[in-house]
């Protein structure tokens, strides 16, 4: 499971199945602040070809953070998932302030890349100044890849 913010009231949850499935969550603070609001809630089957165990979100970069807020344009994150397949996949995921339903939610699929890591069992991120991150990807053995979040590309460190 992962989790960022994506305003004062809101937050996106990202989690794995077993069933092979990616589920996107939107929770908002509800009127007295005490119970979440799950407002949008969308699935993604069959991504990938067994269960889901490496999951991490990649969130913007705090101008484009601030210009969502500001401006009511979309949020926009980058999504990384994995699996005992020996996969990494990579997804764009803009949501939509308008609408609460999973229409607001929009995900592509931008990267469907091999790894030597057998059984992947945990992702992370780690930010660096530069505005990319480091994307650990730990299993039997470790991959270390680099992303930007404005940019599709990724790369293997």
């Amino acid at each position: 499971m992962a989790v960022i913010t994506i305003s004062d009231q809101s937050a996106l949850i990202a989690s794995g199945g077993d069933d092979n499935s990616i589920s996107l969550t939107r929770i908002d603070a509800g009127d007295s602040g005490c119970r979440p609001l799950l407002n949008q809630v969308l699935r993604i089957p069959k991504a990938h070809a067994c269960a889901v165990t490496a999951i991490a979100l990649l969130p913007q970069d705090r101008t484009s953070i601030d210009r969502a807020r500001t401006r009511n344009e979309p949020y926009k994150c980058r999504l990384a998932t994995s699996s005992p397949e020996q996969r990494l996949k990579i997804w764009s995921v803009i949501i939509r302030a308008e609408g609460k339903d999973s229409d607001a939610i929009d995900v592509r699929k931008e990267a469907n890349l091999p790894t030597f890591v057998a059984d992947a069992s945990s992702m992370d991120l780690w930010p660096s100044t530069s505005g990319d991150a480091k994307l650990f990807l730990c299993g039997v053995g470790i991959d270390i890849w680099t992303m930007n979040p404005d940019e599709p590309a990724i790369k293997v460190d």
